[in-house]
């Protein structure tokens, strides 16, 4: 599921699945990870505000803004992949990609969950690296507390990853 430019949910939001999967990728020093992740995937990209809560279990978050390309140069819609959640947010075994602004003003936990703030994305293309910059800066802004665990129950290790243009901001 995914939303569009300029949404309001009145309440709570919550985000359930019963899967998770592992999915492998390389490390910012190149070595090979494997994570696991959520089964569904639920994709913010316009502007959207969440009135209350925010759950997501077993699931993926992703903020982004709404982006495009002409003759192969990135851009992204101005004040896209922005989302106010205005009571706290909690992650249980899932994941929250932003490659936008996300900003909470209560709590934001993240039990066995991965997070990934970042102003670009990373793939492979033939075997090379590539990377597509699609916002000036990404951030996370919590007013209240940050939690993070960095070890799944089965005792992996959760490889959170800021990198490129992206602040997180802890009241």
């Amino acid at each position: 599921m995914s939303s569009g430019v300029n949404t309001t949910i009145d309440g709570s939001v919550n985000i359930k699945s019963n899967n998770k999967y592992n999915i492998k990728y390389k490390n910012t020093d190149g070595n090979e990870q494997v994570t696991k992740v959520g089964g569904a995937l639920f994709s913010l990209g316009g502007r959207t505000t969440i009135e209350k809560d925010l759950n997501v279990e077993k699931s993926s978050l992703n903020i982004t803004p709404i982006a495009g390309a002409i003759n192969n140069k990135w851009f992204s819609i101005a004040d896209s992949g922005k989302t106010q959640v205005n009571g706290n947010a909690k992650f249980t075994d899932g994941s929250l990609d932003v490659l936008g602004n996300l900003s909470i003003k209560g709590d934001l936990s993240l039990d066995n969950s991965l997070l990934s703030l970042t102003s670009y994305t990373t793939f492979y293309n033939d075997g090379k690296e590539e990377k597509q910059q699609y916002t000036d800066h990404a951030s996370i802004n919590v007013g209240g507390n940050l939690k993070i665990s960095g070890v799944t129950d089965d005792g992996s290790t959760i490889y959170n990853t800021v990198a490129g243009d992206a602040i997180l901001n802890v009241a």
